[in-house]
Order: C-alpha cells, then structure tokens, then sequence
C-alpha cells in the first residue's frame, strides 16, 4: 500500500499506529491457514483388508519373515461375501491348500474321506481299495453318528429341548447305515466277487481257485473261438475278392429270432399238456392224504401209503365178495327187513294206536298238572300276605337306596367341612401367631416410645 508525502504530513501518530494494524490485520487474514478435518472412517462389512505383502508397502529388513509365506499361520486370503455370511452362519470351509510349513492334523479316517473326493491325478482305484475305502468311511460315520447320538441322550437327560426332526434324521440315517453295512457284509461274502476283494499276493482257497480256473477258462476259449472265426470270415473275404463273380460259391445268411415254427410250437404244447396230465396222474397215485383215494371200503390206514397195485387188488378183493350166494343171503334179509318194516309203518297209522299214544301222552301231562298242584296248595292261602310283605319289603328297599344316597351325602359334607375346619383352624393359628408378633412389636415400639421420652424430658 503506497501512500503520498502530503497525506503522510497531514497524519497524525495516532492515525499512523491505526493504520498499520488495520494493514496488519488485513494481511494475517489473508495469510490465514484452515485445517481440514479427516475423514470419517466407517465399517464397511465384507471388505477386503490387505496385508503387508498385498499393499506393496516397502517392509523393513528386520521385519521381512513376518510376511513371508513360509511363516504364516493365518490365511489372508480374500472371500466372497456370501462365503464370509456362511462362514458367520456356521459353515466351515476347508481350505483350498496347505502351506509348505503347515501340517494339518486329521481324523484317523480323515485320509480316506480327502481320499474320496475325485481329482484329476488320481490313478483308477481297483475294487479292492474301493472296498476298503467305503469300509473304512461307513465305520467313520458310524462313530460320528454315535457320538452324536450319544450327546443327544445325555441333553435329553440334562433337559435340553432337542430338536425333533434332527433325532428322526439320525434314525434314518442310522437304518441307512446299517443297511449299507449289510450290503458291504453280503458283498464280501459272493463268491464272484471274492477273486476281486483279496490283496494282490494273497492266495485263494482250493474250491474257490479251481472255479476261478474254470472261468477263465471257459473265457479263454470263448475268445479264442472268437478269433478263430474271425480270421475265417477274413480268409473266406480275401478268397473271395480276385475271383469271378461267375465262379463265386453261394453264402446262405441264418437268423434266427428265438421264436418256434407251427410245427415245433404245436409239438412243445403237446408234450406240456402231456406233462400236466402225468403230473396230475403221479399226484393222484402217490397221494400221501387218503382224502384223495376216497374209495369205499379201504381204509385209512391201508390207505396211507396206497399205490394203484395195492388200490386194485383191494377192490378185486372187494367185487370177489359179490358171488351168487351171497347176494341171495342179501336178496332173502332185504326182504325180510321191507316187510317188516311195512307192517310197523301200518301198526304207526292205525288209529287205535294213536289213540294209545296221545291217551298216554295226556295222561302225562295231567300227571305232572296234578303233582304242581298239590305242591301250590299248601302256600295258597298264604299268597296275599307274601304279596303284602313283597311290597312293603319294596318299599322299604327302595327308602334304604334313597337312606343311603343321603348317608353319603352327608359324608361328603361332614369331609368338605372337615377340610374348612382345618383350614380354618390353620388360619387361626396363623393369625395368632402374627397377633403375638404384632403384640411383641407393639410393646417393643412403645418401650422404645418411653425412652425416648424419658431422655426427652431428662434433658435439662
């Protein structure tokens, strides 16, 4: 700021000093230095924090083995954040690798579990290390589940609600379980499996070695067979090649579906309906039920074990009886028993013997009126007064029933007001109790009250 010789002349002191503070003020104003706040740092869920070895800072010398990877006991690594809400949730997450200086401490079953998942590397298993592998895997999860099972019986025990639906889980899982331990068991034991579930070095047993020789025998000349003609139909194509269509000997091509001409259908459907009648037949003579042999005249015992021989010579034996004698023996007592017999049936319609028959039926009858009589004669006379002593004993049964409904009655209220007296008297020796109480602080309070007073008016 320039200001001109007359106007300093013309100033004062006073105007000067006002002067260069205003010029002072003007200049430490423009000259002035505001501070900005830092900003508000705020949680920001799921963010990733980088590391010392993710930022790119410069490490000092003395502090590098603590970011080397080597030494690290904590992964660092970033997550996805569903993955971290799972994680928060209670899912675990195996991790991807191990380091080189990590080692990792397992379950006694654990490698075989690692060992099921698959990978691109592994070599195929054979049946035998597949077998003992889900051996090895069912027992660990039978373990697991025990255990489980078990702290599930002792909350129950402790009164910790359990969840219904997680128990029905481990029983079915359970059955699963031992559903597929039976299925390892019955596997182990097929012999056609058995060549295939023994160690490599291992021996197999004298029956079971001659039947796998037997099987690969039988597959050895199959495919031998099968090479043989294989190379014939290449002998038969290269023959036929370089030769004249003319000359050429015919090949005939056979198929067959499985199915039967008329002629052998027809003759099949014979011999099984003559197969059916034989069966029918072998059961009927060698029946061991003598229902079956139902032949009048043998008996069951004889029966028993029949055969059609012993069958026929019964009944020969039997039709030898029917000789001319003896059917006139019969002819003469058949004859002799009808007329016999028609005589009793006219004596049974005539009328006199009817008569007999209903006179003496009746004659019964009163017989047996009569004798009913003399017995109710002696107690006629006194009838009405046993008519007269039934009813009042009616009555009387009749006021007991009604006596004893109010006998009980009056005993369930004599026990209602039994229970009222005691608690009655509970009430009064409750309240007697804090009456005395209530007394002794009463008289507390005023022995207290007095001396009081008397130090009151003991003061001077």
């Amino acid at each position: 700021m320039s200001l001109s010789t007359a106007e300093v002349d013309f100033m004062t002191d006073s105007d000067c000093r006002k002067r260069h503070a205003r010029d002072w003020d003007d200049t430490s104003m423009s000259a002035e230095v505001f501070e900005t706040p830092d900003p508000e740092v705020t949680f920001q869920p799921y963010a990733a924090v980088a590391g010392g070895r993710a930022s790119g800072a410069a490490v000092p010398p003395e502090e590098a083995h603590y970011f080397d990877k080597s030494n690290m006991e904590l992964d660092e690594g970033t997550m996805a954040p569903n993955q971290a809400f799972e994680v928060f949730m209670g899912k675990v997450y195996k991790p991807p690798a191990l380091l080189p200086s990590q080692t990792e401490l397992q379950a006694p079953g654990a490698n075989a579990a690692i060992a099921s998942k698959p990978t691109a590397s592994r070599d195929l298993e054979s049946p035998l290390q597949r077998y003992t592998r889900l051996v090895m895997e069912v027992k660990e999860l039978e373990s697991d589940l025990s255990l489980l099972s078990a702290n599930a019986a002792a909350a129950k025990q402790s009164n910790v609600l359990v969840d219904a639906a997680q128990d029905a889980e481990f029983s079915d899982i359970m059955q699963g379980l031992a559903t597929l331990q039976l299925s390892l068991a019955s596997m182990e034991k097929n012999t056609s499996f058995q060549p295939f579930l023994r160690a490599p070095g291992a021996p197999l047993p004298a029956g079971q070695a001659d039947s796998v020789a037997a099987i690969q025998r039988d597959l050895t000349a199959k495919f031998f067979h099968q090479i043989d003609a294989l190379k014939r139909q290449q002998q038969g194509r290269t023959s036929l090649a370089p030769t004249d269509n003319a000359g050429a000997p015919i090949v005939y091509e056979i198929y067959s579906n499985g199915e039967l001409n008329p002629v052998d259908r027809d003759a099949k459907s014979r011999v099984l309906a003559l197969e059916s009648r034989l069966a029918a037949l072998e059961k009927i003579i060698g029946a061991k039920n003598p229902r079956e042999l139902h032949i009048d005249g043998i008996h069951a015992s004889a029966a028993v074990n029949a055969d059609l021989v012993s069958v026929v010579e019964e009944m020969e034996k039997r039709v030898g009886l029917l000789n001319e004698k003896n059917l006139d023996a019969v002819k003469s007592r058949t004859t002799a028993l009808v007329h016999e017999l028609t005589l009793l049936q006219k004596l049974k319609d005539s009328p006199g013997v009817h008569g007999a028959l209903n006179a003496q039926a009746d004659r019964e009858k009163l017989q047996q009126i009569y004798e009913k009589m003399l017995r109710v004669d002696d107690v006629a006379g006194s009838i009405p007064a046993l008519i007269d002593r039934l009813t009042t004993l009616k009555s009387l049964h009749e006021d007991s029933m009604d006596l004893t409904e109010r006998t009980r009655r009056m005993e369930q209220s004599q026990t209602r007001l039994q229970e009222l007296l005691e608690s009655d008297a509970v009430l009064v020796a409750n309240m007697e109790k804090s009456l005395e109480e209530n007394v002794q602080v009463f008289q507390r309070n005023i022995q207290a009250l007095d001396e009081r007073m008397a130090r009151l008016l003991g003061r001077p």
